[in-house]
């Protein structure tokens, strides 16, 4: 009886054991399952109901392939031939499996080989749902993704202010590779002067304060400051501040265009201020130079008073030059080139550099022995020796020596570019420059001196007039060493010299006529001289304050009209517009066009130059009478 009871125990306790067993099973929030050699299932654990929706019976007998979702099968099918080869091995593989509603599931399924286990006989699959899981990972990845493929700079820290993650676009801006500045504090990239701000900020943001985006300055690697967009926000995770993160945007160059761009807009404003007094300068010049020519002429040589008289002349012509130099500053210079020879206009210009560079610069000039000629516009290559030595001034704060040179290169000189080039540099002994700024010198707005304190323009403008008069600019300078400009310039083959400025001669001397002229000029003083100047040499003159009042005359006179003068610039109807209409009925019209300054299309770019006469305000009037003349005979 002992031993029956014993082995009933044994039976009792092992059916208690199995009961457990399979309430665990039944109960695990893991699926298990069993299948053989050829993958079809032989058992099925109740927890596939809540994985994938299936009762148990309706995997049992079937090959669980076909539940699993085609791009995963060809991994999950070399899975399982693995399992197959590795005996009481283990294995772990993620994969999807269809849902009953259609969906599909991440499950994370552990292949146990127990084929030669004889309980089991078949590989044991402990299976779980890892979809949300698999989900998070997803996101995490692609917010990874998405942090790390950013333009901008992104960066987080820990409640200490201290960096914990770095993208690649943080490590581009700052210079600091992630291993460098993790674990760093983020006052490491804020300068000292602002430590205070950032910690107030980071005060807000515990405080839960939202912060707008701002532009600050931060610092790189280097120390080197960046101008920079800020946002800042707080980090929770379950509703707990846990730290913070900021997104950094360069807008340095942003920044820096739009300097550029109010700079432009700026001297574009002074530009137009200074063309503007230029013009209206340049008409009463027109008038002072005309009626002192007038008076001189009519005033004996032994008279005191033409002394006088000639001072304001004198004066009237300096004064002519600086309208030239405002309106070259203003980019409405009317271009005329001419036959010139390099070192007149060196011997011209150096009255005027030694008052720009001061006293302690010594000014030293190597003139060639024989002319130089080159074809250029004269007040221009007078800025471009302006501009050089300004430049030289400012590398030589303390004084040093500033040397112009010229020569007549023999073709295929060293250095020099092929042909036949005149040579004009202008050297100095100040502080030189690097390579690197070498390589930007002539870009415009470049400047290497303080806020307010240049341009950027000056290289640049005296670049663009050698390059317009054919020529080439090149600088050559190392630190300590000063500085060479060296222009080269296209040299004509021959050199004729120039006859000296007209001197105002008698009355008769100057060419007459007789034909009828019509004069369009908007400003009634200088409109008088010329009429008087005319009219005084025999010439008919029919006389309009605009182009409209000239056209409505034209309607009444009915005789022809030999020469058509008129201003370039006018209201209403400006010269070229009244030349298109007066051409229609006068086909064979001479037109002489009178300006100022280069406001119309057709003199910047020189068309009226090339193409018909042109005469710059002021003019004389021997210089209006020889043009008159001249314009009349050539048509």
């Amino acid at each position: 009886m002992a031993e029956i009871s014993e082995e009933k125990r044994a039976e009792a306790a092992l059916r208690a054991s199995e009961s457990r067993f399979r309430s665990v099973i039944e109960n695990s929030w893991d699926g298990l399952s069993i299948v053989d050699g050829f993958g079809i299932t032989r058992y099925a654990s109740p927890s596939t109901v809540r994985i994938l929706g299936y009762a148990p019976h309706e995997f049992e007998g079937r090959s669980g392939m076909e539940f699993v979702h085609p791009e995963d099968a060809p991994f999950v099918a070399d899975s399982f031939r693995q399992s197959l080869s590795q005996p009481g091995k283990s294995g772990t593989t993620v994969y999807r499996m269809r849902h009953k509603d259609g969906s599909w599931r991440w499950i994370e399924t552990t292949a146990t080989n127990l084929l030669a286990d004889p309980a089991v006989r078949g590989i044991v699959l402990n299976s779980r749902d890892v979809t949300e899981r698999k989900s998070a990972e997803e996101a995490q990845a692609l917010l990874a993704a998405l942090v790390n493929s950013s333009e901008d700079a992104i960066a987080s820290s820990d409640l200490g202010a201290r960096i914990r993650s770095w993208n690649p676009a943080a490590e581009r801006l700052f210079g600091y590779a992630a291993a460098e500045i993790l674990g760093k504090p983020g006052l490491l990239l804020v300068p000292p002067e602002l430590h205070d701000e950032a910690l107030a900020r980071i005060a807000a943001l515990r405080r839960g304060e939202p912060l707008p985006t701002f532009e600050t300055v931060r610092l790189r690697k280097g120390g080197e400051p960046i101008q920079v967009s800020m946002t800042s926000s707080a980090v929770l995770v379950g509703g707990q501040l846990v730290g913070f993160s900021s997104i950094y945007r360069d807008v340095t160059e942003k920044r820096s265009l739009e300097e550029q761009l109010r700079h432009t807009q700026k001297m574009d404003a002074i530009g137009q201020l200074a063309a503007g007094v230029a013009h209206d300068f340049n008409n009463l010049l027109t008038i002072i130079n005309g009626y002192s020519e007038l008076l001189i002429q009519q005033t004996p040589d032994d008279d005191p008073s033409r002394v006088l008289l000639q001072e304001i002349a004198d004066a009237g012509e300096r004064s002519a030059t600086l309208t030239r130099q405002l309106l070259l500053f203003s980019r409405k210079q009317i271009a005329a080139p001419r036959q010139l020879d390099l070192n007149e206009v060196v011997a011209r210009a150096e009255r005027m550099l030694r008052r720009l560079i001061g006293a302690d610069i010594q000014l030293r000039s190597i003139l060639a022995s024989q002319p130089v000629p080159v074809r250029a516009d004269p007040g221009q290559l007078e800025q471009v020796l302006l501009n050089l030595a300004a430049n030289a001034r400012g590398a030589m704060p303390h004084g040093g020596q500033l040397t112009i040179e010229t020569r007549a290169l023999v073709p295929g000189a060293a250095g020099a570019p092929r042909g036949r080039y005149a040579f004009l540099a202008v050297t100095d002994t100040g502080a030189g420059m690097s390579r690197e700024l070498q390589n930007r010198i002539f870009e415009p707005y470049f400047t290497t001196k303080e806020t307010g304190k240049g341009t950027g323009l000056g290289l640049a403008v005296v670049h663009g007039i050698v390059k317009e008069a054919g020529g080439n600019i090149e600088v050559v300078s190392e630190i300590g060493a000063g500085a060479a400009f060296k222009i080269y310039l296209p040299q004509l083959e021959s050199f004729e010299s120039q006859p000296p400025a007209p001197v105002p001669a008698a009355v008769p001397n100057i060419p007459t006529g007789v034909e009828i002229i019509l004069l369009v000029e908007d400003e009634d003083s200088v409109r008088a001289l010329a009429k008087n100047v005319l009219a005084g040499l025999g010439y008919h003159v029919l006389e309009a304050d605009d182009g409209a009042e000239a056209l409505r005359l034209l309607d009444d006179f009915p005789g022809e009209i030999h020469l058509l003068i008129t201003d370039v610039v006018m209201p209403h109807l400006g010269g070229r517009e009244l030349v298109q209409r007066v051409a229609a009925r006068f086909p064979d019209l001479c037109v002489l066009y009178v300006s100022g300054y280069a406001d119309d299309e057709g003199v910047r770019d020189g068309a009226i130059l090339e193409k018909v006469n042109f005469l710059q305000k002021p003019f004389s009037p021997s210089a209006l009478a020889m043009k008159v003349r001249e314009s009349l005979d050539g048509c």
